[in-house]
């Protein structure tokens, strides 16, 4: 396909750069298309080497095409159907063998086909590339011809001759394309920096640039160019003191004449701002491996700890090279999602400005991280300005490969990062009648997050919801049944939003369960009847339960999803789909609506030979159940991080006991907290009385429910998530802390006689403390 710029490419309005002010005249039109596009005639001195390398390649649009000659030199002539004046042409190499290309040609042009005007002539050319488009200005008199012949006189040696694309450029008004991207930092009260990317070639139908005109206007007062710089310049250091006041900065693509393109957006800059993040700002993130993809060098930038950066190398160097420069302090890196072993451990952080000559900032050795995904923060000394900053690792903890999730620079800045761009490949599933699953594409690294955006009749997008930097799936809980959703997705950052990804729609089902359950999950093959059914619980049965214990198991596991769904939410599903088997699969399993495998309900499963209402262990099996359902899906996010820690479960029993005394069952709670206080455990630490010492005095003590319900809002509101699940598993100083968070209290002497409290505990608690701010008490 053709690069974008040619299938539209609109000419900016042309300026005159006189005595330092731009002068606008009204909009040029747009440029006329490629003249081999126009339906005439194309003819070649020889025939092609084959159909498939056809002379009719020659003008298709598409670079991986190409035509063939088993002729060393020959010519290819354009008839067109009228007669037009051509200032610019350009040749596209072909896919293989470089020595096939052209190098010595004459671009000829003719009124009648028989009569010849040399218009340009060139020797001596290469391509650096396969499919390389190269631009070329008529050197001679442009004139109105009908026909245009390329006269290939030399190619590289080869005994054949090969081009992709020849293409003919109509005169236009000579007017470079405006330059993009300008940014600008004021890396001192003297010195702001202004970078921009250069637009103007002629290698795809436009005009080169002789030079760009650098304007800035004070706050307030008109525009004035203060200089000009030669042609393929992209940077420009202003040395005119800054003020208490802004000043505005915009460039422009001078052409032949002294004609001008539209400016850029402006840039406003202030006095130097400190603790920007320079890698949110524009530039180009490398490595030493060249590592793209997935965990390429740019998730090491991308603001996503869900992402990482991986090389299957023990040492690497991971390079910003932004298009202005900036005085930077401070540095953070954030370990990534697994094996710790993998975690840089020495390190040089350089800067340089040329990207050859490079500067020892900072240097450390031995480091450690105490937990996944823990961001560390270093700070220096440094008064210089630098383009490159660059991480060099050279050794990391033992393992053959290296990994970060986050490299953070910061320092004086005051410009933006630009607007990302819209995340593509949206697509929506209705997998329940309550339950809509979406995934896309992530958006480039500029991304600082998402808004995805719902409605139900396209027009009206009343629904928002923001994502983290990363986020390529999420679940839309609590729909209504039968009713057609519509969905688009938008990235953002501080500098704006990009626009809206294509609609996506989806349909939901049923918002009832089915009568009948066919089993599908680890052993389960028994079809299940339901044998109750109201607005919060469905029980089911399998055929060898008896039905007459129905009421009892309705009534009681009815009345703790009650109180459950009062106590810490609604859970997206309000029913509770409740089985039980038969003196079969020995013990129970929660799923939840985030469980494909259970057909995304909410779900206990429990096997067991003795359902009786006096039988203790079927009621706390199917209460500890529930209590996994909490866990796992807590306030619409999947997952237990600290199951790790209270494992399968200290945590039920705290809810079994809270539950059973909300829902006045006093005599199970009674028995429940006379076994649990009498009972130990073996981790953390041998003796660990969890009830008794932990969850117990947090549930006396601070509010019954209302702390083990904070725990997980706090969770959801605050801990590391990917796509919809959390993103690790907590460490014990986390865990106090967002446990002290949920009660208001500061729980580490409570946590010391529990647990013991180690320095490793210490130093995760402390650093929980700085990486959690919101969490308070």
């Amino acid at each position: 396909m053709r690069p974008r710029k040619l299938l539209a490419y609109l000419l900016p309005a042309a300026a005159v750069v006189t005595a330092g002010v731009i002068v606008l005249p009204a909009l040029a039109a747009e440029t006329p298309a490629d003249l081999t596009d126009d339906g005439g005639t194309l003819t070649s001195q020889y025939a092609a080497g084959s159909a498939a390398e056809g002379l009719d390649k020659l003008t298709d649009n598409d670079a991986t095409t190409k035509y063939l000659t088993h002729n060393t030199s020959g010519w290819v002539q354009y008839q067109a159907k009228t007669a037009t004046v051509v200032d610019r042409y350009s040749i596209t190499s072909a896919n293989d063998a470089p020595d096939r290309d052209p190098v010595d040609w004459t671009l000829q042009g003719s009124a009648d086909g028989g009569t010849w005007t040399t218009l340009d002539q060139r020797s001596g050319q290469t391509f650096a590339a396969r499919a390389q488009t190269r631009g070329f200005l008529v050197t001679g008199v442009p004139a109105a011809y009908a026909y245009y012949r390329l006269n290939v006189t030399a190619n590289g040696g080869s005994p054949a001759l090969q081009m992709a694309e020849w293409r003919l450029w109509p005169q236009g008004d000579g007017v470079p394309a405006a330059p993009s991207g300008l940014v600008a930092a004021a890396v001192g009260t003297d010195q702001v920096d202004l970078g921009w990317t250069d637009e103007s070639t002629v290698d795809d139908g436009g005009y080169p640039e002789t030079g760009f005109a650098i304007e800035s206007a004070e706050e307030g007062a008109a525009w004035t160019t203060v200089a000009t710089v030669p042609a393929e310049t992209v940077t420009y250091t202003d040395h005119t003191a800054l003020g208490a006041s802004t000043r505005s900065y915009r460039v422009r693509a001078v052409g032949t004449g002294d004609t001008a393109s539209a400016p850029t957006a402006a840039v406003t800059v202030t006095a130097p701002e400190t603790g920007v993040d320079i890698t949110d700002m524009y530039g180009v993130i490398t490595d030493e491996h060249n590592r793209t993809g997935s965990e390429g060098a740019e998730k090491i930038a991308d603001n996503a700890t869900g992402t990482k950066y991986y090389t299957g190398d023990t040492t690497s160097w991971i390079k910003h090279t932004a298009k202005v420069r900036s005085v930077v302090t401070e540095y953070t890196l954030t370990s990534a999602n697994d094996a710790a072993d993998r975690d840089p451990k020495s390190w040089v952080l350089e800067g340089s400005n040329d990207d050859t000559t490079w500067t020892a900032l900072d240097s450390r050795t031995g480091e450690t991280f105490a937990a996944r995904l823990q961001r560390r923060d270093y700070t220096f000394t440094n008064t210089t300005g630098y383009l490159s900053y660059r991480l060099r690792v050279t050794a990391n903890n033992g393992a053959g490969q290296l990994q970060l999730a986050e490299w953070e620079l910061f320092g004086t800045g005051t410009t933006a990062a630009p607007s990302p761009a819209a995340p593509t490949a949206l697509t929506a599933t209705a997998v329940t009648g309550d339950q809509a699953i979406l995934t896309w594409a992530a958006a480039d690294r500029w991304a600082t997050g998402y808004t995805l955006e719902r409605s139900t009749d396209g027009q009206s997008w009343s629904y928002t919801r923001s994502l983290a930097a990363g986020t390529t799936k999420a679940y839309d809980l609590g729909l209504t049944g039968a009713t057609a959703y519509l969905y688009r997705i938008r990235a953002k950052n501080a500098t704006g939003a990009s626009g809206p990804s294509a609609t996506a729609t989806t349909t939901t089902g049923s918002a009832e369960l089915p009568a009948t359950w066919q089993e599908h999950w680890l052993e389960h093959t028994q079809s299940l009847t339901r044998v109750s059914y109201n607005d919060g619980l469905a029980v089911y049965l399998d055929p060898d339960m008896d039905t007459a214990q129905a009421a009892w198991l309705t009534e009681f596991t009815g009345k703790l999803w009650a109180y459950t769904r009062q106590t810490y939410g609604d859970f997206s599903n309000p029913r509770l789909a409740a089985v039980f088997h038969q003196g079969k699969y020995g013990g129970g399993h929660p799923a939840t609506v985030f469980d494909d495998s259970h057909d995304n309900r909410n779900v206990i499963d429990i096997g067991y030979s003795n359902w009786v209402s006096t039988d203790t262990q079927a009621r706390d099996m199917t209460s500890h159940e529930i209590a996994h359902i909490v866990e796992l899906s807590g306030y619409g996010v999947h997952e237990s991080p600290a199951f790790a820690l209270w494992k399968d479960s200290k945590w039920a029993e705290i809810f079994q006991y809270d539950a059973y005394v909300g829902t006045g069952m006093t005599a199970d709670a009674e028995r429940w907290y006379a076994a649990k206080t009498a009972g130990t455990d073996d981790f953390p630490r041998a003796g660990t009385a969890w009830f008794k010492n932990w969850f117990y005095p947090i549930w006396r003590d601070h509010g019954h429910s209302a702390p083990l319900a904070k725990f997980f809002q706090l969770l959801a509101a605050n801990y590391p998530q990917a796509n919809g699940s959390y993103a690790r598993d907590m460490n014990m100083g986390e865990f106090v802390h967002f446990w002290s968070g949920a009660a208001g209290a500061d729980l580490k002497p409570l946590a010391t006689a529990a647990f013991g409290w180690t320095d490793e505990y210490e130093a995760q608690y402390q650093q929980a403390r700085t990486e959690f701010p919101a969490v308070t008490y």
